[in-house]
């Protein structure tokens, strides 16, 4: 891929990105045009309310059919469960290079432990080599920053604010 109009310019190598904004204000939309790329081809969605079609990405969905009632306990266990599976349990050439959590502050909301999921993938991140010199990039999604834990803040190297108006 040498012809450079095949990239985006955008670099979210081995950094936490979080995407914010309102339901309708292309929080998605960024991420699936994102993914669509070929730079950010070894990625892997974990999608709890079903928002990304898994014919055009690669999806990892909860086991359970009651997804639109998932909050915190259930739901962050069924994501150390994800994470175990596809990124601790998977050989380094199998591994993901964009972990990206869709609805993330009903999985890791403010006020509650990030648990060990989100441990794990910083950790990944920071010190484990998936090879070329790429790590493990995680992306949020979530409606409001607020809501989501404030360890998050801290991790995050690129914030991307959709569909707010005002000065806010």
């Amino acid at each position: 891929m040498s012809d450079k109009s095949e990239f985006t310019g955008i670099s979210l190598n081995r950094d936490f990105v979080v995407i914010v904004g309102p339901p309708d204000s292309g929080k998605s939309n960024l991420a699936k045009w994102l993914l669509s790329q070929p730079e950010y081809a070894r990625h892997l969605v974990y999608d709890p309310l079903y928002g990304f079609d898994s014919q055009d990405y690669n999806v990892v969905r909860p086991p359970t059919q009651d997804y639109k009632y998932r909050r915190y306990e259930e739901g962050n266990e069924e994501l150390n469960i994800a994470v175990d599976k596809f990124i601790l349990d998977t050989q380094p050439s199998m591994r993901p290079a964009y972990f990206v959590i869709d609805e993330a502050a009903r999985l890791l909301p403010n006020g509650k432990p990030e648990g060990p999921a989100m441990g794990n993938l910083n950790d990944f991140n920071a010190h484990i080599d998936l090879g070329n010199g790429q790590g493990l990039s995680v992306w949020l999604l979530c409606q409001r920053l607020a809501q989501l834990n404030t360890d998050m803040e801290n991790k995050t190297n690129h914030f991307f604010f959709m569909g707010y108006s005002g000065k806010n």
